[in-house]
């Protein structure tokens, strides 16, 4: 089970879906609520692009690093541990959109519990 999940190259939106045991053999998912942003890599100057966009629902607004590009990483912070699910992302509308995604699961005391890449369709 993981609180924090550390991101590199996740610019666009964000929700996460956790697993509701259920004795039926059907698992629902229920979409968790937001994260908080505990740290992330300098937001692109101007007001518009500040990491606050990945976790407000607003497919309008977005998240870009100041040319930090590869490098560009955001951790989050979940109120409790979770057993993450899913994951759905969704690029900003720009040409320079995300390839693929490295989700690094954390404990509480931030030890690293795993590594899973993402490849992002389109």
């Amino acid at each position: 089970m993981i609180t924090k999940l550390y991101s590199a190259l996740l610019l666009g939106g964000m929700m996460a879906w956790a697993v509701q045991a259920a004795d039926s053999g059907f698992t629902p998912l229920h979409q968790l609520p937001a994260p908080r942003v505990v740290s992330a890599s300098e937001a692109y100057p101007g007001g518009n692009h500040g990491v606050g966009h990945l976790l407000d629902g607003d497919a309008r607004t977005e998240y870009s690093s100041n040319n930090q590009g590869v490098s560009t990483q955001v951790e989050f912070e979940f109120a409790e541990t979770v057993r993450l699910a899913g994951f759905r992302h969704v690029d900003r509308n720009d040409p320079a959109t995300i390839g693929e995604s490295e989700l690094v699961l954390l404990n509480e005391a931030g030890g690293e519990l795993g590594r899973v890449l993402v490849t992002h369709a389109n």
